[in-house]
């Protein structure tokens, strides 16, 4: 049925308050998701040259906003596999184009680093209780390697700049790139604990508000997305040799 609840999903207010039709308004803010794939989109057109890595990203991104319509419109068993695996999948190719690409990482250095935090996540996860903060602890060390990423690709980019390289760096982004790609990735950082932190008053608020605040995380998820997309194709990264 379309309103059946799903055990392996977090309990939030619509739900619980689903005969009312608070569920229907949750469905449509999972729309907001295609800005990053619709943006991706336009903003791959206006590269000369195909990018791989950039198709891949948009592609992944498309599947943000069908994979939460499946979750949130028919709940099949797999339900928690299409509520994470795309997001995991659209995550983990920003990052790759982000240590590779702008850090100038060597390929298995930027692996290395990936894994380290998949690591450090699973471990979270692990650890924290099914409750709603222990739901927005899991989420903590995605807002620290956004924030923290952002940090060094600014810091990188300042110190480039002053030593004057202003041409491409000998591995990675320009100065002036990583700057503006380090600004946007710590402002989705920034947007996704705020939006974490809507979540988890979710269910307190239940009563006060009855449709709930999910529909707020999932517009402060499309605009997380939608940063991280712009961060990676605004400006098109020199090719690596």
């Amino acid at each position: 049925m379309f309103l059946q609840l799903n055990s392996d999903l977090p309990q939030f207010c619509e739900r619980l308050n689903a005969a009312s039709g608070f569920e229907a308004l949750n469905l449509l803010s999972t729309l907001a998701l295609a800005a990053p794939s619709v943006i991706g989109w336009r903003l791959l057109r206006g590269i000369p040259t195909r990018d791989l890595s950039h198709l891949l990203l948009v592609l992944l991104a498309a599947m943000l906003p069908l994979s939460q319509v499946v979750v949130h419109g028919f709940r099949p068993s797999w339900t928690s596999l299409a509520d994470q695996i795309p997001q995991g999948l659209f995550a983990l190719t920003v990052f790759v184009i982000v240590f590779w690409r702008k850090l100038g990482l060597s390929a298995p250095m930027a692996a290395l680093n990936i894994l380290g935090f998949c690591f450090l996540a699973l471990m979270v996860r692990r650890i924290m209780p099914l409750t709603p903060l222990g739901d927005l602890g899991t989420m903590a060390p995605a807002v620290l390697l956004l924030v923290i990423t952002g940090g060094i690709l600014m810091g990188q980019g300042r110190d480039e700049e002053r030593q004057r390289s202003y041409a491409v760096a000998v591995q990675g982004a320009t100065a002036a790139e990583k700057q503006r790609c380090g600004r946007l990735i710590m402002v989705a950082g920034l947007v996704l604990a705020v939006s974490l932190l809507v979540r988890m008053l979710d269910l307190p608020l239940c009563k006060a508000v009855p449709v709930g605040l999910h529909w707020l995380w999932q517009i402060g998820a499309a605009v997380v997305g939608t940063l991280l997309v712009v961060a990676v194709m605004g400006e098109k990264a020199p090719a690596r040799v």
